[in-house]
């Protein structure tokens, strides 16, 4: 069964290396404030094929993996990148 309150580990992929980096579930606030910053673009390229895109969304996500990331000792550094 799901349990959001339970932590989990997450692996960044970066250039020095895998960054494990321990986070708990968002909350649904959290969500919709991450989900109305994204800016999504679906481009119609015809005959039922789509490209979808999310532009600059680096910052966003940045944001809310600072308000969800559970505070550790020794955590591995994280920019928005």
């Amino acid at each position: 069964m799901f349990d959001a309150k339970q932590t989990i580990t997450i692996h960044l992929r970066t250039p020095e290396g895998v960054k494990p980096v321990r986070v708990r579930f968002p909350s649904d606030d959290e969500w919709i404030e991450r989900q109305k910053k994204r800016k999504v673009i679906v481009k119609q390229l015809g005959r039922g094929v789509s490209e979808t895109t999310i532009p600059d969304s680096a910052e966003t996500d940045a944001a809310l993996l600072a308000k969800i990331r559970e505070p550790e000792e020794n955590a591995p550094e994280v920019d928005a990148f």
